[in-house]
């Protein structure tokens, strides 16, 4: 696909397939309408149970499997794995990336295999 160009034909047709289905498209909130949606949000604080949630929601989990892909142990996080294993969330990312041996022991997935 390197060099490949849509027609402006079909760039239209996507932008108004998009825009079909955003009810807010075009559209803006008015001054009123935000003044009353950040006072509704005063005051209101997430709970610790609820902060969990959501961090464990949005975070992505890490599996350690030996050569053999006996699993050994999981985290709820890049940040969790990487403590662990004493690097950085960024050598996680690219030993999950491209399915390498870490350490030369222990394989690193973003799903559960087994």
């Amino acid at each position: 696909m390197l060099g490949f160009k849509h027609s402006p034909d079909t760039i239209l047709k996507f932008k108004d397939r998009i825009n079909a289905n955003n009810s807010m498209f075009n559209k803006s909130h008015s001054d009123e309408s935000k003044l009353i949606m950040s006072q509704i949000k005063i005051g209101k604080l997430r709970s610790l149970e609820t902060k969990l949630k959501i961090s464990l929601t949005n975070s992505r989990k890490v599996f350690i499997f030996t050569d053999e892909k006996i699993k050994i142990k999981h985290f709820n996080s890049y940040s969790e794995a990487a403590e662990y294993l004493n690097c950085s969330i960024r050598t996680i990312s690219r030993y999950i990336d491209k399915n390498k041996l870490y350490k030369k022991n222990f394989f690193l997935f973003s799903k559960d295999i087994a």
